[in-house]
């Protein structure tokens, strides 16, 4: 597995110009699994859900990279079926019109 951390970039859509944002990027095996601030002991922001065995070499490879305890925030879980149903109504009457 290679851990990666590269520098968050963005383009300024106001100036044109690209921006370093204080945050890295995690990078894993050429995917990004997660940002990290640059702030002392901040904890990595998983975007996706990734395996516990994963999840922890990833920290223990992020904390041997910058000598700090890097804890992980996984996403919350989310299953579409625990969505309530909504009752969908539209603006237009169901009615055909006739010239």
């Amino acid at each position: 597995m290679k851990v990666e951390l590269l520098p968050c970039e963005g383009k300024n859509l106001a100036t044109g110009s690209n921006e370093v944002f204080k945050q890295y990027r995690v990078v894993v095996d050429d995917t990004l699994v997660g940002y990290k601030s640059w702030d002392f002991g901040s904890s990595i922001c998983f975007i996706g859900r990734v395996s516990p065995v994963d999840k922890s070499l990833i920290e223990e490879e992020v904390s041997a990279m910058l000598g700090d305890s890097s804890s992980g925030v996984m996403p919350p879980e989310f299953d579409p079926d625990d969505l309530p149903e909504e009752d969908y109504k539209d603006d237009f009457p169901d009615e055909t019109v006739t010239a």
